[in-house]
């Protein structure tokens, strides 16, 4: 067993580095003739075609990063901890949201038969709906890029939690409930004492499924809504030794060409035109 697993471990190595060498090996960039405009800079131009950066350039990249993660060089330029930290509050500022609601109400669902056929059609119509299209929602409605990136990742992770606490409390035997009565034991108590501990491996994989859709998730939000403080960045650019960042900020964009549009000041296209204004993209 262990010439297999000491087999199969340089057998992974073997591939990775050959996958590696492939990578780098077809995505050099092409060397430039002149020099590119900041537009095309920001779009990704090049000479001949726009190229996804070779693992050297990554990794030396990624070590820069991680050398000094924490790094504060005032309010639009922080090292990727900080940035990493701010996702990390995002992610579980709306798991946590979603458990304190998915938990009691699937302990009603489970516990009820008439909750459960109240509740279940719109659960199972909620349920399939992507998160892609929560966000425009939110941002509607909402109107601020970090409360709608933390609605989108609570509505998305709230299902697993949900349906899974419903299933382990409803599937809990029914001898283990007529000794709780028999006993005379409040409901409450009940569900304590006797529905929590049987239902917890159930409940609790439901929270592992819910964690793991919320980091998706995180990833989507953030790309879309932008923001200062996020893990995923729009783009990374250098020019003439000197980093340069470019960030969308949705709130900056929906107060100049949303919240302060004038119908009788301009034409319908207005908000549209204004995506692609420099101010919409911020250069720190």
């Amino acid at each position: 067993m262990a010439s297999l697993n000491m087999k199969a471990t340089l057998l992974s190595l073997l591939l990775l580095l050959v996958g590696l060498g492939i990578w780098e090996a077809m995505n050099l960039a092409p060397a430039a003739s002149e020099g590119l405009s900041e537009y095309e800079r920001m779009m990704g131009g090049a000479d001949q075609e726009a190229r996804v950066p070779p693992p050297s350039q990554i990794f030396s990249h990624a070590w820069n990063e991680l050398s000094d993660p924490f790094y504060d060089a005032g309010p639009n330029d922080k090292g990727i901890g900080i940035q990493l930290a701010y996702s990390l509050y995002r992610v579980l500022t709306g798991y946590l949201a979603a458990a304190l609601i998915a938990i009691p109400l699937g302990f009603v669902i489970g516990m009820s038969p008439l909750m459960h056929k109240a509740l279940n059609p719109f659960i199972q119509v909620l349920r399939p709906i992507s998160p892609l299209a929560w966000m425009p929602l939110a941002l509607f409605i909402i109107r601020d890029s970090e409360g709608s990136a933390i609605f989108v990742i609570f509505i998305c992770s709230i299902w697993p939690m949900l349906i899974n606490t419903a299933f382990g409390v409803a599937n809990v035997r029914t001898d283990w409930i007529k000794v709780a009565r028999t006993h005379e034991l409040s409901p409450l108590k009940t569900a304590f004492l006797v529905i929590l501990p049987a239902a917890a491996p159930t409940i609790l994989t439901g929270m592992r499924i819910s964690i793991g859709i919320a980091w998706l998730v995180i990833v989507a939000a953030e790309m879309l809504v932008g923001g200062r403080y996020r893990l995923l960045r729009l783009e990374r650019v250098e020019q003439s030794g000197s980093e340069q960042r470019y960030f969308f900020h949705f709130n900056d964009w929906y107060r100049r060409y949303v919240a302060g549009y004038d119908p009788g000041g301009c034409d319908q296209t207005g908000a549209i035109r204004g995506l692609a204004h420099e101010s919409t993209f911020r250069q720190y």
